[in-house]
């Protein structure tokens, strides 16, 4: 039985070229054949101003893109479902995904307009994967989030050396055993918590004036914008590319 292989090469500043190269010699040494299409899955979490560049770098995919067609992948496909409470299709345009994959000729498959799919985003209040979580911070303020505005909610883990915004201090929770603000006293103080995550301050409810606000950390109107689209694309894949055959 063959073994596992792992290729591991330092690429400065995502030079496109080299990638490029680099990705050619990785198909032929694995002997992979990605004839006459390639499926290309990046990572693809969000692109909101508070998540900035939580996705795979556009110019990776491009050097990818690039070695897939010289190594006889004449359609390439990026496919992809954020899995978040956001529409993918905002994701897409902010992250530059759209427009790499024009230059590209590449086509983009939004699993979440599949005909038969979870819309994450829709359910998020109550089946959402990330929602035992959030349940339980909202809970700790005795407050549920399934409720439209929830109160604004303030989490810092490590030392935070920064301000905290005055409508936050009522409402602070501390993450792990060395979190302190400034001499702030939290509301709740999680301790024995591993820090795996830099210093955050979460103010979903700071600047919020649609809805929720959710909205506002997702940028409200261009949120919706994608989330109208894929509504209006998922309508169509069911009626005009079923799963059945019609009689």
């Amino acid at each position: 039985m063959d073994r596992e292989k792992v290729i591991i090469r330092r690429i400065e500043n995502y030079n496109a070229k080299v990638i490029q190269s680099f990705t050619k010699e990785v198909i032929k040494t694995l002997d992979i054949e990605p004839k006459p299409r390639a499926f290309i899955k990046p990572n693809l979490v969000q692109s909101t101003r508070y998540a900035e560049h939580a996705y795979t770098h556009p110019e990776l995919l491009r050097a990818i893109f690039r070695a897939l067609r010289e190594s006889g992948a004449a359609e390439r496909i990026l496919f992809e479902d954020c899995g978040l409470m956001m529409p993918l299709r905002y994701v897409f345009r902010k992250s530059g995904y759209k427009k790499l994959c024009w230059e590209e000729g590449v086509r983009f498959l939004n699993l979440a307009e599949a005909i038969y799919s979870i819309n994450h985003y829709r359910a998020w209040r109550s089946q959402e994967k990330v929602n035992p979580s959030a349940r339980f911070l909202f809970r700790l303020l005795g407050q549920e989030p399934h409720q439209e505005r929830p109160r604004p909610l303030g989490v810092v883990v490590g030392d935070y050396k920064g301000d905290i915004p005055e409508e936050l201090r009522a409402n602070l929770i501390f993450v792990g055993d060395c979190t302190k603000v400034n001499g702030l006293k939290p509301r709740v103080h999680l301790r024995q918590c591993p820090v795996f995550m830099s210093r955050i301050v979460f103010q979903t409810a700071r600047q919020a004036g649609l809805l929720n606000p959710y909205l506002d950390v997702m940028e409200g109107l261009a949120f919706i914008r994608a989330f109208i689209e894929e509504q209006f694309m998922r309508g169509w894949n069911r009626v005009f590319h079923p799963l059945t055959k019609k009689n």
